[in-house]
């Protein structure tokens, strides 16, 4: 996608051939990359016009014509060219503005750009845009932090504007920062390091002309130069110390990070269906690793007047401000709406507790979560371990083990998410279907292979 140094080149090409020269009719062949009005609305408003200059806001582009602007934002693989008037419109040029003596064609594969008409550029979508990295502080960017992950940040628009998924995995290696490390228990050192690493990559970014990955292409065939000097983006080895590049998903974007330089900690979600032995395996870790155990902070919230009040409000439950736990468990596992009506109240309670208490430690820590992917708190792990049991076996160790009959074990184990999904989604996988011994082999084996990423 490009970002703020390739729509800079962008801009700067542009210029050179487009000042002073006027707009003598526009062909749209895609209606809604202009979006807001209709196709002759956009053909009157711009036709007739000379650029006067091009600016840039964020990854905007800003066209300056006589009374108005055109802002054009290029999204995933936007791109622009300069063609001979007569040449064949090619399928993916989908608005064509004719000069004088030459075309100038959007070109857009995915067809996600947009074009939008302006009076004032005191206005959305510039006016959302947050500061760029030239113009960010401490002071600015602190009380914007919240518990979501640093890249997630670097990535919003409306706190920083310009940086985009390559440039925010290079500022988070820059800075040595673990990408999903929660933005707000960042100091003030490294606030720094991320606000000086996002000027110093863009400034080197613009200079070598951007980034060329897959279909970013500036006009006249000017393409960056930048991803010869990417420290971890798309690398196999880290450009400081030649370690294993790692790729996970941050927010839902493909994500690379050095575990070697940006090691800070490494979080491992630890999850598993019901009585498959997931408990035996919190054992075998925490002999040797911190484990922060969910099941343990929802217990002392059960305490909290906080959640008593809103499951009172909620749940016919309590009675002498106790939850009645043996009736909210009959309630919930009946009800697949109240299940997640109480989990909706309890996720984000314990989410801030797991936040917290990971700042407490470095390198290698664990969270033991059953509803590590049905609550989305593998969003702040590195890697993920599903202790697997099939259900049948589940069920049976269930009505042993709780006196449950096989509708009550049966009710429970699906409850949750499909034991079979947890383990396609999961980095590693501890079977648990034989005996012990073969089981802490198995946890052996990922640990080694975690180990390797400290």
């Amino acid at each position: 996608m490009p970002e703020l140094p390739e729509v800079e080149t962008v801009k700067e090409t542009l210029k050179k051939l487009l000042i002073g020269k006027t707009i003598k009719d526009v062909l749209v062949f895609y209606k809604n990359i202009i979006g807001e009005i209709s196709q002759e609305e956009f053909i009157n408003e711009v036709k007739g016009q000379t650029i006067n200059d091009i600016k840039r806001k964020g990854k905007f582009l800003i066209f300056c014509l006589d009374d108005k602007y055109l802002l054009s934002h290029l999204r995933m693989e936007g791109k622009y060219f300069i063609k001979p008037v007569d040449e064949e419109i090619n399928k993916h040029e989908h608005i064509v503005f004719l000069f004088e003596d030459f075309s100038l064609r959007y070109h857009d594969t995915r067809k996600f750009g947009v074009m939008l008409i302006r009076k004032d550029l005191d206005t959305p979508p510039l006016s959302n845009l947050g500061f760029e990295p030239w113009g960010l502080t401490i002071d600015y960017l602190k009380p914007k932090m919240n518990n979501k992950p640093i890249k997630e940040l670097l990535l919003d628009q409306s706190i920083i504007s310009g940086l985009g998924n390559i440039y925010a995995d290079e500022v988070c290696a820059y800075a040595h920062i673990h990408p999903k490390t929660p933005a707000n228990s960042l100091n003030d050192e490294e606030l720094n390091k991320i606000i000086e690493g996002s000027k110093v990559i863009l400034e080197k970014a613009i200079l070598a002309g951007g980034t060329t990955i897959r279909s970013y292409l500036s006009s006249l065939n000017v393409s960056g130069r930048f991803q010869q000097e990417l420290i971890v983006h798309t690398k196999d080895k880290c450009g400081f110390c030649q370690g294993r590049i790692v790729k996970i998903r941050v927010g839902g974007r493909g994500t690379y990070y050095c575990p070697y330089c940006q090691k800070d900690q490494i979080v491992v979600g630890l999850t598993g269906g019901i009585a498959c032995g997931k408990s035996t395996v919190a054992k075998m870790i925490k002999e040797k690793y911190p484990l922060i155990d969910s099941d343990l902070i929802v217990k002392d919230l059960y305490n909290s007047q906080m959640l008593i009040e809103e499951i009172k409000k909620n749940f016919d439950c309590v009675k002498d401000n106790i939850i009645d736990k043996k009736k909210l468990a009959e309630i919930i596992f009946n009800d697949e709406e109240k299940r997640l009506l109480l989990n909706s109240i309890i996720h984000p309670m314990v989410l801030d507790e797991i936040l917290k208490r990971i700042k407490e430690y470095k390198g290698l820590v664990f969270i033991d979560v059953p509803l590590l992917f049905e609550s989305g708190y593998d969003q702040y792990c590195d890697y993920t371990i599903c202790v697997y049991l099939d259900n049948d076996t589940a069920i049976k160790r269930l009505m042993t083990r709780n006196n449950y009959s096989y509708d009550e074990a049966k009710s429970r184990v699906y409850s949750q998410m499909d034991i079979n999904k947890k383990k396609k989604l999961s980095t590693f996988v501890i079977d648990n279907t034989n005996d012990i011994d073969k089981t802490y082999e198995n946890y052996q084996n990922v640990l080694k292979e975690l180990e390797k990423c400290q």
